[in-house]
């Protein structure tokens, strides 16, 4: 038979109040009391019954986190947004969404699924295609606490954001102090942070900039950052230092780079964006700006508690913008 809480307290010699509050975590126990409950519920092999605390409080303990992305960064951010739930006592509940172009009725069954979890709380992580509006007006209707993590849609909702921006502009400083006296921009045409990052920087070094937006922004990223160091060979002044809009498109960009006997970072720094696992493998290890992608898992749960907990739900949304970090290598 599995251990109770009244076994818990018999063992450690306490009433069942108090082994009640030394599981929730809180500070209104002495630490000689609490490590004797945490020394029998050990002993005894006791494990919480989560479907049965919920029914005895009264409230959830479970979050739902709608994801649109497997990438990498993004299932950083979900790991370190689930061990921070966990660590609360909160369990999770992931549901993937679905590719742009689904029928609304799909969106409403994702909906119809997160209504019947009845859940805590809701975490929208990036490249959902419920839609931003879709989602809160949903939580709104059911009274549900939500937060939105690193969404380049918004601000003016809950939401853990990144300052990619400032995180550019560094990247283009760190360049110019190198010595580099023509700084190129190699990336997508329909990205703002980054791209505004670039000019702010050079405005600040005074310099003009040199821009190779892709024709295209879909297919093979690895293919088209190739096909832009084509162009990039192709100009009458060759620039001595590239921004690149991401790290996957650094990849393609020097390998374009190498196929042409051009030395990096002799001939040309690359700075790339995101600091992937890759990245340090790269000929020559890759500069780049790393996004703090466990710190927004990590922020965005405490915020979600927050709410969840009736705190900072007043009329205006809570929005909290982290850093980036530039991390040298050789390639700049």
């Amino acid at each position: 038979m599995m251990a109770g809480l009244k076994d818990v307290a018999e063992l450690a010699g306490v009433s069942i109040r108090t082994v009640g509050r030394v599981l929730n975590s809180t500070d209104f126990v002495e630490p000689t009391t609490k490590e004797r409950v945490k020394s029998a519920a050990r002993q005894l092999n006791y494990r919480v019954n989560r479907r049965a605390r919920s029914l005895k409080m009264g409230q959830s303990f479970e979050v739902v986190a709608l994801v649109g992305s497997v990438d990498e960064l993004h299932l950083e951010k979900l790991m370190a947004f689930e061990t921070a739930m966990r660590e609360a006592k909160y369990s999770l509940n992931v549901i993937f969404t679905f590719p742009e172009g689904t029928e609304p009725r799909d969106r409403d069954l994702v909906f119809k699924h997160v209504a019947e979890s009845d859940p805590a709380g809701v975490a929208v992580f990036p490249i959902t295609m419920l839609g931003r509006d879709n989602i809160t007006d949903f939580c709104a209707e059911n009274s549900l606490p939500y937060v939105f993590l690193d969404s380049r849609e918004l601000p003016s909702y809950n939401h853990i954001a990144i300052d990619r921006t400032s995180g550019t502009v560094e990247a283009i400083q760190y360049l110019a102090a190198q010595g580099r006296k023509r700084i190129a921009y190699v990336g997508r045409q329909d990205d703002s942070s980054h791209f505004d990052g670039y000019m702010a920087g050079l405005t600040q070094i005074d310099q003009e900039p040199i821009i190779l937006h892709y024709d295209v922004v879909t297919g093979d990223r690895y293919l088209r950052a190739r096909a832009a160091a084509d162009r990039f060979l192709q100009l009458p002044e060759r620039p001595d230092a590239v921004q690149m809009y991401s790290d996957l498109d650094a990849m393609g960009f020097m390998a374009g780079l190498h196929d042409a006997g051009v030395r990096i970072p002799e001939d040309v720094a690359i700075i790339g964006f995101d600091d992937r696992s890759f990245s340090r493998f790269t000929y020559p290890p890759l500069t780049t700006v790393a996004q703090p992608s466990r710190e927004v898992g990590k922020a965005a749960a405490e915020m979600l508690l927050r709410h969840i907990q009736g705190e900072g739900m007043e009329e205006h949304s809570e929005d909290i913008i982290l850093p980036t970090r530039l991390v040298i290598r050789e390639s700049a």
